[in-house]
């Protein structure tokens, strides 16, 4: 009764090192799956620096181009007029600076995320080896006891107390068969 539960247990030990193998093979797909995401975003966030560096210097260069041609003292209306574009500018400036920002934000949620994940991993990692111990001393122990049950399966047949006892089992059947004659 005692193997039985021991191989019920090693069956079941068997089944959460399996189970604990998949989950790993999982975290490390959903691992691979926020590395790719990761740069993905990277590279957004490349571009759109690069874009905002552009319009920035697309705007000084107006800029510029404007305090050339018309002057900001001459006419007051016109100076109310750009500081209108400066203030709309601005205000769409803030606006790619409020997205990039969001978008560093998600990166590095993800970072996080990912560390998460790794010491996660290295959690499983060690349940897997304490599972992996267990499991070998399991089946160090199953063989012991079948060494055991095969040694004493065999005394009967070897042990002289336990051939005497046979053969005197043996006689008095012999004997009882005779009788009931």
């Amino acid at each position: 009764m005692s193997v039985i539960c021991e191989c019920q247990q090693l069956c079941g030990m068997r089944l959460q090192v399996e189970l604990m193998k998949r989950r790993e093979e999982q975290v490390h797909g959903h691992m691979d799956e926020l590395l790719r995401t990761r740069e993905h975003l990277r590279e957004q966030l490349a571009s759109i620096k690069q874009q905002w560096s552009e319009e920035q210097e697309k705007f000084l260069e107006e800029l510029c181009r404007f305090n050339t041609d018309m002057s900001l003292t001459a006419e007051t209306e016109t100076v109310f007029r750009s500081q209108m574009e400066l203030i709309q500018e601005e205000a769409a400036l803030k606006q790619e600076m409020e997205l990039m920002s969001h978008s560093c934000r998600h990166v590095s949620s993800v970072e996080d995320e990912k560390k998460d994940m790794l010491l996660e991993l290295r959690g499983l990692d060690c349940i897997s080896e304490d599972v992996d111990v267990q499991l070998s001393e399991a089946k160090a122990l199953t063989q012991t006891l079948s060494a055991q049950r095969d040694t004493v399966s065999q005394k009967p047949l070897t042990d002289p107390t336990s051939l005497s006892s046979l053969d005197s089992i043996v006689t008095a059947n012999s004997y009882e068969i005779i009788k009931s004659i």
